[in-house]
C-alpha cells in the first residue's frame, strides 16, 4: 500500500518539527510547551496549516471551533516533545510541560543528526552502554 504524497508530506513535517524543535530547546529559545505552541505560531507549517487544514487531517468542525488552530499546535509540539524525549534528545516532563536540553540533542543540533536518523536499533545501543 502506497501512501498518498499528502500524507508522506504530512509525516515529514511532523518529523522535521521536531527538529526544529530541538534546534530552539537547545538554542534556548523554547523552555516549555506554551512556548513551544507560541514559536509554531511564526512557522510556514502553521500558515499552511492555516490555508488548508484538510491536508493536516485538521476537520472543518475544528477549524470552526478552533479558528487559530491553539489546539493543534499544542498538539503537535507536545508530540514533537514527545518523539524527542523517546530519542533522548531533550528530557519532557508532561506534568509541567517544561523542555530541557540533552547533551545528545546538543550534539544533534549542532551537527544536523535529524530525529529519523535515532532509530531503535540505536537506541538500544545507547541503553546497552
Amino acid at each position: 500500500m502506497q501512501c498518498s504524497p499528502c500524507l508522506a508530506s504530512l509525516d515529514r513535517s511532523a518529523q522535521q518539527l521536531a527538529d526544529h524543535l530541538n534546534a530552539e530547546v537547545v538554542g534556548g529559545t523554547v523552555c516549555n510547551i506554551q512556548e513551544a505552541a507560541n514559536w509554531i505560531q511564526y512557522t510556514y507549517l502553521y500558515v499552511r496549516m492555516l490555508k488548508n487544514p484538510i491536508t493536516y487531517k485538521i476537520k472543518y468542525e475544528e477549524k470552526e471551533t478552533d479558528p487559530q488552530l491553539l489546539n493543534e499546535t499544542r498538539r503537535l509540539v507536545k508530540d514533537a516533545a514527545k518523539l524527542l524525549d523517546e530519542r533522548r534528545m531533550i528530557r519532557y516532563d508532561p506534568n509541567s510541560g517544561n523542555l530541557a536540553v540533552t547533551d545528545l540533542g546538543r550534539v544533534a543540533s549542532h551537527f544536523y543528526i535529524q530525529v529519523s536518523e535515532r532509530t531503535e536499533r540505536g537506541l538500544r545501543k545507547t541503553r546497552d552502554n
